[in-house]
């Protein structure tokens, strides 16, 4: 899976609760892991890639969008 897809499904997943949560955790592979391991991992991953090599230059942006006339709560944020 490429990883901006996987971090975006990663990001969604620990934003989700009980049975969505419960589910993108089985398809994900990871109901047997913590979640801080999970946000652990994702932030050692992206400096560990930059330096892998040192003529690659890794850059990773996020947006989010929403409908019109939809907002954000802060807390979703």
């Amino acid at each position: 899976m490429p990883i901006s897809i996987s971090t975006a499904l990663t990001m969604n997943y620990q934003g989700a609760g009980s049975t969505t949560k419960e589910a993108m955790a089985k398809v994900l592979g990871y109901s047997r892991i913590e979640d801080k391991s999970v946000n652990d991992s994702y932030q050692n991953l992206i400096p560990y890639l930059g330096q892998l090599d040192d003529n690659v230059k890794l850059s990773i942006s996020n947006s989010v969008w929403s409908r019109k006339g939809r907002r954000f709560s802060l807390h979703s944020l």
